[in-house]
């Protein structure tokens, strides 16, 4: 399996704030979303840099196999692409 792998940073600042979105895009970007870092919280966007799940959580990691682990306060878990909570 072949990856293209590019790192892209963007910084957007507009009145609300400052949005840092780091990102890698791989083959398959199309299906993937990313984490954003959005005033002290994060989310995910898509390749587009739209907003697809709210900056909400206290910490995040990338997706794999369709879910990501989230931290809320001291907690963490899992959400699907649609930022629902997985149950075990």
């Amino acid at each position: 399996m072949q990856f293209d792998t590019v790192l892209r940073h963007i910084v957007k600042a507009g009145v609300s704030g400052i949005l840092v979105i780091s990102f890698v895009g791989q083959a398959e970007a199309a299906k993937n979303l990313y984490p954003v870092h959005l005033n002290g919280k994060r989310g995910y966007i898509d390749q587009r840099g739209q907003i697809v799940i709210q900056p909400k959580f206290d910490d995040v990691y990338s997706f794999q196999d369709d879910i990501a682990a989230v931290k809320v306060d001291s907690k963490w878990g899992y959400i699907n692409k649609k930022g629902e909570f997985a149950s075990k």
